[in-house]
């Protein structure tokens, strides 16, 4: 038998969402995936209705098993694909509990299907700038094409692209891939529609390259998985999964910053927060 997910890191996608699962995963008692992002739930209800038990089954079992090894894919700091041997050590007489990261659950997935399966999961969203957001995810794209992966579009310039996504957003049927991801609070009220307030933390990720606010998120999460305190926080200094920078064009960014501006707007007055880049 395997453990089920205590916490499921639900996205959004390039907010760091890497890097906080890897955090998690330096707790004492935390366990992988197998997978690095299943993205089970972004199937059709039939599929993940036939398949459940195949997803639990990557999760680790409840018996001890000795120590977990798993491959972990990233982008080094050159933007080269790497891959990870990653080795998890397993002691036989701790609890443990164990979650997942794929970070195109929240724009992309029903709630529904995921309550009703975990209905009682802790979800973790975390928010970054949507213009840097927009133009790493768009960044990404762009190199899996020039890689010669199929994809569905083809990926012109970041301007072109976020000017003809902004001409569609709203029309039926229609799901953005570079700028309606970064409209967070239209995803949060529909994911708040079916959990409770109280099962979510809401992050922004420019919080986590700051040692002292990264702490404090790493405690707070421990409370509210309902495991021990850290350890030590030796490993905070490390990212993971970070491409090279590059610079947003101006007329894109500008196009932006006005589309985004009253979103913002309305996201921070519903969080009661300041927003970092606001």
């Amino acid at each position: 038998m395997n453990i089920r997910p205590s916490f499921y890191i639900i996205g959004e996608r390039k907010c760091a969402s890497s890097s906080l699962y890897r955090y998690l995963l330096e707790h004492q008692e935390v366990l992988p995936c197998k997978v690095k992002e299943p993205q089970f739930f972004s199937q059709t209800k039939n599929i993940i209705q036939r398949n459940i038990k195949d997803y639990f089954s990557l999760y680790p079992s409840l018996e001890y098993q000795g120590d977990i090894i798993f491959e972990w894919p990233e982008l080094n700091r050159t933007g080269e694909l790497i891959h990870e041997k990653v080795t998890i050590e397993r002691n036989p007489n701790t609890s443990y509990i164990t979650g997942e990261a794929s970070a195109n659950t929240f724009s992309e997935v029903d709630p529904s299907l995921l309550f009703e399966y975990l209905p009682d999961i802790h979800l973790i969203v975390i928010i970054r700038d949507p213009i840097e957001r927009a133009f790493s995810h768009h960044k990404m794209f762009l190199r899996f094409q020039n890689e010669g992966r199929d994809l569905a579009f083809k990926v012109n310039d970041f301007f072109t692209d976020i000017k003809n996504e902004i001409t569609k957003i709203g029309q039926e049927g229609f799901l953005g891939e570079f700028v309606e991801p970064g409209l967070y609070l239209k995803n949060l009220k529909k994911w708040l529609a079916v959990y409770p307030k109280r099962q979510f933390s809401i992050i922004q990720s420019k919080t986590l390259s700051n040692p002292t606010e990264l702490k404090a998120i790493l405690t707070d999460t421990c409370h509210k998985l309902s495991i021990s305190p850290y350890k030590d926080f030796n490993f905070i200094d490390r990212k993971f999964n970070v491409a090279p920078k590059s610079e947003i064009p101006k007329e894109a960014a500008d196009l932006l910053q006005d589309y985004y501006e009253p979103h913002n707007e309305a996201l921070a007055e519903y969080l009661g927060n300041e927003l970092y880049w606001a």
